[in-house]
């Protein structure tokens, strides 16, 4: 009869049908013998794959950028260290997040303009 150390250092049984030989195993008694070894089913790295190139904020930040100052691609590509496809797949993702708020403009901003739309150094007089 067969008998499997756990982790636990117990010496457990494996059941009936699990062959002495180990030529005689199938797929299945041998995924149960692992089971019956580990106490447990195995345990797997959770998904993930490749990090994103660019973080939520870099995204949103080039977004505005885009479309406040018309930066071109290529440009906002150098300057984040990504492909122009990277920047357009993050402006494409990020801009209707974007149309939802007040902070999306189409227009950038009228040249000598200040906040508060008065001119600097101008009297109100």
């Amino acid at each position: 009869m067969t008998t499997l150390e756990t982790r636990d250092g117990e010496f457990k049984d494996p059941g009936p049908g699990f062959p002495d030989r180990p030529g005689q195993r199938s797929r299945g008694l041998a995924d149960a013998g692992l089971y019956i070894a580990r106490g447990g089913p195995p345990t797997y790295k959770p998904a993930g794959g490749h990090p994103p190139a660019l973080t939520l904020a870099e995204q949103a930040l080039l977004s505005v950028l885009r479309q406040r100052f018309r930066t071109p691609q290529h440009v906002l590509a150098e300057l984040f260290g990504v492909v122009t496809g990277t920047i357009a797949t993050a402006e494409r993702k990020v801009k209707p997040l974007l149309s939802q708020g007040a902070h999306a403009s189409s227009e950038p901003p009228a040249a000598g303009a200040a906040a508060g739309g008065e001119q600097r150094g101008a009297h109100p007089g």
